[in-house]
């Protein structure tokens, strides 16, 4: 009896142990485990972090290149807007304006035309002079051709004269429109309108302009100073010539 209950005894200490032992082992087991994964989600961790570290040094230097790339455009916009400036004050101080710009255009005209440049520094010149005029203007009309009237006008009705018939006035103009659209035979007097300066000799000066137009001829000691205007008749302008010591 005494000896089966010490066997029993012993029995239960040794399953108590063994019980103790797994789950010492499992303990330190499910320890280790823990600590791997610790060490593996550490890992990660610091794997995650210098990634971010990376990205966020890529987006500051990103940014530091935009904010760069910024001011030089900043820059590069401030001095093409000085330079617009300059450009604008240089055009204002060096191209001719209002009076300045017609008497530019004029000279360029003569001198395309073939006139001497001494002869037209003469002319300017001479403008300074005092000069007297008759102060007795002629005025005289005639009849204006155009492209669809001009051979068929008269000679005497399409030219007038002055300075003793030195000088021949005539013209030529683009044909007024009626309502329909279709060309009539008479000028029209609000587009511009070329006049013909013939001189007794062949030598003819042209100018264009919209009326009134304004147009010299020097002949001898004189200067003839003319003024076109539109007419009274339908067709036809009036030409006004005044006589002036030249120079």
């Amino acid at each position: 009896m005494t000896l089966g209950l010490r066997e029993s005894r012993t029995r239960e200490r040794r399953q108590r142990r063994s019980r103790l032992i797994k789950w010492l082992f499992l303990l330190a087991c499910l320890t280790a485990g823990g600590i791997a994964l610790y060490q593996s989600g550490a890992t990660l961790a610091q794997i995650q972090i210098r990634q971010l570290q990376e990205e966020t040094s890529t987006l500051s230097n990103a940014v530091a290149e935009a904010e760069e790339r910024n001011r030089t455009l900043m820059t590069s916009a401030e001095q093409a807007k000085l330079e617009a400036q300059e450009w604008q004050r240089r055009y204002e101080r060096d191209v001719p304006q209002g009076p300045t710009q017609q008497l530019y255009s004029l000279v360029t005209q003569q001198l395309a035309a073939g006139v001497a440049v001494d002869r037209l520094a003469f002319l300017i010149n001479a403008a300074g002079t005092g000069q007297s005029c008759d102060n007795a203007p002629t005025t005289k009309r005639f009849l204006v051709k155009t492209a669809i009237a001009g051979g068929d006008i008269d000679y005497a009705v399409s030219t007038v004269t002055f300075a003793d018939n030195a000088i021949t006035v005539f013209g030529e103009g683009e044909p007024a429109v009626n309502a329909a659209n279709q060309p009539e035979a008479w000028f029209d007097p609000a587009k511009p309108l070329t006049v013909q300066f013939s001189r007794l000799g062949g030598k003819t000066a042209k100018a264009t302009a919209k009326l009134p137009l304004h147009h010299s001829v020097v002949l001898g000691e004189h200067e003839y100073r003319f003024t076109v205007t539109n007419g009274n008749s339908r067709g036809f302008v009036n030409v006004t010539a005044d006589r002036c010591t030249f120079p």
